[in-house]
């Protein structure tokens, strides 16, 4: 892949933006099964603190391939655990860092809020996503999605992905 250079072509950047933000989408609709369809047969979900990544440390998560991933959505879907909070998710700064004509590295920043019981929105984690996308068969999909959380600590019950 090579740095970008402004040589993108604008489907194809707003194809890569858009992937960004239909996995924000799904995850705030709890559409978990569907999110999964965003990743290659293949594709990493990871999740870390900023701390840890910075020290090489443990992940939060890490679920590596679809049966992986199956398993996260069916947990996600209260299979295996209590029901979950509204969630909203904030996406901006989506950047195109490298691209090739079938694979792209991509950027952004994300702010994720729960409203829980009592109805008041509360922000839960900040960060930042670093993806690794893959063309196939014309869609954009997630090879790799890494996110990076601020938080040092996270809220009680965080059981969401961001």
């Amino acid at each position: 892949m090579n740095q970008v250079n402004g040589q993108i072509p604008f489907d194809d950047t707003r194809a890569l933006q858009s992937a960004v933000y239909e996995h924000a989408r799904l995850l705030d609709k709890q559409l978990f099964v569907e999110w999964i369809d965003l990743f290659t047969e293949d594709g990493i979900y990871s999740l870390i603190t900023f701390e840890n990544e910075k020290n090489e440390g443990p992940y939060i998560i890490y679920d590596s391939g679809k049966a992986a991933l199956k398993h996260r959505a069916a947990w996600l879907l209260d299979i295996f655990h209590v029901d979950r909070a509204k969630a909203l998710h904030q996406i901006t700064n989506v950047d195109v860092i490298e691209y090739a004509e079938n694979e792209a590295q991509v950027h952004s920043y994300f702010s994720m809020y729960r409203t829980v019981d009592n109805g008041i929105p509360r922000l839960e984690a900040t960060g930042t996503y670093q993806d690794h996308l893959e063309r196939q068969g014309g869609v954009w999909k997630f090879k790799e999605r890494r996110a990076v959380i601020d938080n040092g600590i996270l809220p009680a019950g965080f059981t969401d992905l961001v």
